[in-house]
């Protein structure tokens, strides 16, 4: 065999080998012991290479980023995930969500899913018998942390402080042992005019209230947007789903008039708009494991 031949194989070998040790891999974000309906989770396709492509139960999807959310996941999103990066192909992943109702309820004392940037609220943990023995921890971007709560053993309670620490999103949940509660996403925005949306994803049948908040502030108008269309006869800044359906699921925003009148009497009126917003609705699930018979409702976002 010739010098030629000889480089060409080398070259060959080496490409092999830096394909096999590169083999990208999905993996979770949190990494729950459980998914359970509602939660927000974060697939990440580890290794190097371009382009990245994502699969479904073998389907190509338009995501391209090293990264999937999914968002409210029910049922639906139950399946074989895969990413390939470059010519090389991960090993499918399999994602089960459990309809079932977590061991414990984790919920904002105050306010919903959107902060202003720099802000913190407390999160209450509601548990059955006990809330000694419970941990909570954070997941911000590809980082988590374990948060001590603060029980209070009166009302079967425990608190954590929830803060974003500069970061656009982070998800919240506690456990104790193999039981979970459920988890809460926080987002920041940095605008005056937020809309403020439940931190727990809607339900099918039920009341659902977005709020349009001015930071410091109070809405004297607002006109509410859903996927940039306008909601009529509302001027007030609360919106009421008073029945919940599959065709309230979108993105909703909203635009406020508001002054600073604790501040000056003669405060310039001003306006603005506030972020988008995704609201979500699933179906029902109960504690004894069986979902609504009504159709569930769930998308992939990036």
């Amino acid at each position: 065999m010739d010098m030629r031949s000889l480089l060409a194989l080398s070259v060959l070998l080496a490409l092999v080998r830096e394909d096999k040790g590169q083999k990208p891999a999905v993996s979770i974000l949190p990494r729950f012991p459980d998914v359970f309906a509602g939660d927000d989770v974060t697939l990440i396709c580890k290794g190097e290479g371009e382009p990245i492509k994502w699969f479904i139960n073998g389907d190509l999807q338009s995501d391209q980023g090293s990264s999937m959310l999914l968002t409210a996941v029910t049922s639906i999103n139950n399946g074989i995930y895969e990413c390939e990066r470059g010519r090389s192909k991960s090993d499918p992943y399999t994602l089960t969500v459990e309809e079932l109702e977590p061991h414990a309820q984790l919920s904002p004392s105050i306010g919903g899913a959107v902060m202003s940037k720099g802000g913190g609220r407390n999160l209450v943990l509601y548990v059955d018998d006990d809330a000694y023995g419970w941990k909570c921890f954070v997941l911000r971007g590809e980082s988590g942390f374990m948060l001590n709560p603060d029980v209070q053993k009166k009302n079967k309670t425990a608190v954590i402080y929830a803060e974003l620490n500069e970061a656009k999103r982070a998800t919240f949940w506690c456990k104790n042992g193999t039981r979970r509660s459920n988890a809460v996403t926080l987002k920041m925005t940095e605008l005056k005019v937020m809309l403020d949306p439940p931190a727990a994803p809607a339900l099918l049948g039920e009341s659902v209230t977005l709020r349009c908040e001015v930071w410091g502030g109070k809405a004297e108008t607002a006109k509410f947007y859903k996927d940039n269309e306008p909601i009529t006869d509302i001027t007030e800044n609360t919106y009421i789903i008073t029945n919940a359906t599959q065709a309230d699921t979108g993105q909703y925003r909203c635009h406020a008039t508001y002054r600073y009148s604790h501040i000056s009497a003669d405060a310039a009126r001003q306006e603005g708009d506030s972020d988008a917003q995704e609201l979500k609705v699933i179906g029902k699930h109960y504690n004894n494991g069986l979902t609504s018979p009504l159709h569930l409702y769930t998308t992939t976002t990036r």
